[in-house]
């Protein structure tokens, strides 16, 4: 893969007041453009799934987590 002028190492030689040109060459943006429309698919698919998961109804009532059910226990054993 060759390297970009702008991720060539400095010099030291060039001056400061010299601009540089920080562009996307036709490459990279071709690239980024391929980058995005999969990541873009890969989220729709994601959210397709989520609302079919979603839409199903569940046979079974949820099961409590592990955390909150002792504590019922112990509250209830207070009051009782």
């Amino acid at each position: 893969m060759p390297i970009a002028p702008r991720e060539e190492e400095e010099s030291g030689d060039e001056d400061d007041t010299t601009t540089r040109d920080y562009s996307l060459s036709a490459t990279e943006i071709k690239e980024l453009d391929l980058l995005t429309r999969d990541i873009v698919r890969i989220l729709n698919r994601y959210a397709e799934e989520r609302v079919a998961t979603q839409s199903r109804s569940n046979s079974r009532p949820a099961t409590p987590d592990g955390l909150t059910v002792p504590w019922i226990c112990a509250a209830a054993a207070v009051w009782i």
